[in-house]
């Protein structure tokens, strides 16, 4: 999958290499921001896991709506970084259908 940087560059990011997909987040979007890495580990949790957001919350010692507010906010974020290129698929599978 390739998407767009803010700098209009694009970016690959590939699914099967998985410290390779962490280094270009890493490059990319965390930059020094270290409690970026405690969000998307949340993020992880959530989508890969299937954790609550109440069981995120305790184990990093937030409450769930904190949980929700920084996944919300970490979405966000990432939409703004990384956009699809202009020749990415109308019918890719990993793009939400609009009907």
């Amino acid at each position: 999958m390739s998407v767009m940087n803010q700098e209009g560059d694009k970016v690959v990011l590939s699914r099967q290499d998985p410290p390779e997909f962490w280094n270009l987040l890493e490059q990319h979007y965390i930059k020094q921001d270290d409690s970026k890495w405690r969000d998307l580990a949340a993020w992880v949790l959530r989508e890969q896991a299937g954790w609550s957001y109440e069981r995120i919350g305790i184990a990093l010692g937030c409450d769930r709506g904190h949980i929700y507010r920084i996944l919300s906010q970490l979405r966000a974020e990432m939409k703004k970084t990384f956009r699809e290129p202009h020749d990415w698929p109308t019918n890719h599978p990993d793009k939400e259908k609009t009907e």
